[in-house]
């Protein structure tokens, strides 16, 4: 065989080596691992059955949304991607930027790490965001083939329905081989009404009735042999106390002393002092109140893989479970249930399920943490992995043999391309020649 010949023929197996199956990870912010036991939820429980089942899934730390969405699909803790906290924020100029206006921020999400739609599609796949947190955001100078930003909507089932539909068509026709697809809720409603409230329990059955839809439509469009489905979440949740004790951060420091500080955002404080105020900062609040423990950045615990990173400032406090950090506090709790603690509090726990042709059925894993997520994904997909954190050893059991041991090459589609088109004009003038 001519070398030109044979080169084309490498490439080409190269491009189509993993092709076939299908990913869609779907996140429901704020549901806590055991919110499907109080409410009855029949198309959760048959996915349960029929897939993969995992008691629960330990979040990173800090377990709000912005962190542990980007550790999901990065498989990197906020430490080595960055993205520290839900407010983007500069200790320097004071800036700050809320959620989720934070998530379509480039700057604070895109700080090197590389989410699994950036992996695939470098590696020659079609991928779409769909309200996923940190989707729309250009990353390596890539974004997703199909995008939908995250907005504001009515969240009822209709509407749900229909970003349902929206990625059952990137999926088909389409032909999109990875997808990741986010609803806000239950985390809201928990936070306005509180973990045992009716109106969390209704976003639960709610969140129970498009995973039904889902499984309707991956039958109508002949999807059960190549798709496959993870259903996470990326934190738990607990209601806040009514305790007259509340901690007060600038009743303990005066403002003036701070260059900078984010508080009135769960039980986690996060402080600048001036130039010269850092010992006497930390001396005032070390103290300062019983339910409270601050620390020097250096001295957070390293196994929460979060304060090494350059963005977190020189002071960290955070409150025990159940209590909040506040400013001032005004004399009524904002949010009566709030998450940010130790991602390993029972009440922080998330939410994972999976099925599809690339999963075992009625399998039962052991918990692990959501870092592991990246990796899983990439073997599912058939593409290799950019470095990250995660690990395979709690999660590759969950898949088919024939599927957790294939090998993987990691695949760049452009250099293929280009070395296919200069092996065919090789070719071409090699005819011309003969």
């Amino acid at each position: 065989m001519e070398p030109w010949l044979t080169l084309v023929l490498f490439c080409s197996c190269l491009a189509f080596a993993n092709a076939g199956q299908k990913l869609l990870l779907v996140s429901f912010d704020g549901l806590r691992w055991d919110y499907t036991d109080d409410v009855d939820t029949p198309n959760f429980d048959d996915v349960t059955r029929s897939g993969v089942r995992v008691p629960y899934m330990t979040p990173c730390f800090v377990s709000l949304s912005a962190p542990c969405h980007w550790t999901m699909v990065t498989g990197q803790y906020p430490e080595s991607h960055g993205v520290v906290h839900n407010v983007c924020y500069d200790v320097t100029t004071g800036e700050r930027i809320g959620w989720p206006d934070s998530l379509t921020n480039s700057r604070w999400m895109n700080a090197g790490a590389e989410p699994i739609w950036i992996t695939a599609k470098i590696q020659g796949k079609r991928v779409g965001t769909y309200f996923f947190p940190g989707g729309s955001v250009g990353i390596k100078g890539m974004r997703a083939d199909k995008i939908v930003p995250m907005a504001t909507t009515t969240d009822t089932l209709e509407d749900w329905k229909e970003r349902v539909d929206t990625v059952m068509t990137w999926l088909s026709r389409d032909d999109l081989d990875l997808v990741t697809l986010y609803f806000g809720q239950p985390d809201s409603d928990v936070h306005y009404h509180g973990v045992g409230s009716e109106e969390r329990k209704q976003k639960v059955r709610q969140a129970d009735q498009v995973i039904g839809y889902l499984r309707e439509e991956i039958r109508r469009y002949d999807l059960e042999a190549t798709l496959n489905v993870m259903i996470a979440s990326d934190h738990g949740a607990q209601d806040v106390n009514t305790s007259p004790h509340q901690i007060e951060l600038l009743n303990y420091v005066p403002e003036s002393y701070l260059q900078f500080y984010l508080a009135d955002y769960g039980p986690l404080a996060i402080i600048q002092p001036k130039e010269g105020r850092g010992e006497e900062v930390y001396r005032l609040l070390r103290t300062a109140h019983p339910n409270m423990t601050v620390y020097k950045k250096e001295d957070f615990p390293a196994d929460l893989h979060w304060a090494g990173h350059p963005r977190v400032p020189d002071i960290v406090a955070m409150a025990d479970p159940t209590f909040v950090i506040y400013s001032t506090y005004p004399g009524y709790h904002p949010l009566v249930s709030e998450h940010g603690w130790d991602p390993r509090l029972p009440d922080m726990r998330a939410f994972f399920r999976a099925f599809g042709p690339s999963f075992k059925q009625d399998y039962d894993v052991a918990p692990f943490e959501s870092v592991d997520l990246y990796p899983l994904m990439c073997l599912v997909l058939g593409v290799a992995p950019a470095p990250n954190n995660g690990s395979l050893s709690l999660v590759r059991s969950m898949l088919r043999d024939d599927v957790s041991s294939a090998p993987i090459i990691r695949v760049n589609m452009a250099a293929v391309t280009m070395v296919t088109a200069a092996a065919i004009l090789l070719g071409y003038r090699y005819i011309l020649r003969i």
